[in-house]
């Protein structure tokens, strides 16, 4: 079977345009499917969609804001007012609404799993229901570090990256095939093969080929995860 999107286009959705793609039939349970941070949706392949299609359902993968096909708010994103998950989640909101899903199982990886915990605390509605991949639902959890040097900077950082802009890897990282290979290397670890083919075809695609890797989305996306707090409660 061809890996190919049944439609693809831009969505208005929360003042923005949101680039997405649909997989298998409109009239089957939709899936929709939210990428993590810095990361476009193509990371979702074809060994994860196809089995989805295969089993009856309709696939949806989207960039989020400021990554991807989807708007880049570089010009008018502020570090004293950043967006939040929120703000992302009726993104996805704007999206469904736009292709008319009332409806909709999520999936979520890391950044990705939040902004669907978010969607499923504020728009249960909406939500058949939720899958969690490799997130969090309060990523600077002081309660989750054991040093107090630790829990003091956890607590401290949404506050400082308001107000102090420090060039490192975050914030001033490489756009290039290379860097992103390495860094997914790196995130990978040890216990199982790394895939540097599949990853190495990603990156190509998605910043030689698409619109091409926002150098902010990486900062300002992280930003958003730092001022939305947790979710640990309602969840």
């Amino acid at each position: 079977m061809v890996f190919q999107p049944t439609t693809s286009g831009k969505a208005p959705a929360n003042g923005l345009e949101l680039y997405y793609e649909t997989f298998g039939n409109a009239e089957n349970p939709a899936v929709l499917l939210t990428m993590g941070l810095d990361a476009q949706c193509i990371m979702y392949g074809q060994d994860f969609i196809m089995p989805l299609v295969e089993a009856g359902f309709w696939v949806i993968r989207y960039d989020n804001r400021d990554i991807g096909g989807s708007t880049w708010l570089n010009d008018t994103w502020r570090r004293n007012n950043p967006y939040t998950l929120h703000d992302m989640a009726k993104d996805a909101v704007g999206l469904l609404d736009f292709l008319n899903i009332e409806k909709a199982h999520l999936i979520g990886v890391s950044m990705g799993g939040m902004i669907s915990q978010q969607l499923t605390l504020t728009y249960p509605a909406r939500v058949m229901s939720l899958t969690s991949i490799m997130s969090s639902g309060f990523s600077l959890n002081p309660s989750a570090v054991r040093s107090n040097k630790n829990k003091i900077l956890l607590r401290l950082l949404p506050f400082l990256l308001k107000r102090i802009y420090v060039k490192n890897k975050l914030t001033n990282h490489e756009v290039s095939v290379e860097n992103y290979v390495k860094t997914y290397r790196r995130l990978a670890g040890t216990r199982f093969p790394f895939n540097e083919p599949y990853f190495r075809a990603v990156f190509t695609e998605g910043i030689e080929k698409r619109k091409g890797q926002n150098p902010r989305a990486r900062y300002q996306q992280y930003c958003a995860i730092a001022a939305s707090g947790s979710r640990l409660k309602e969840l």
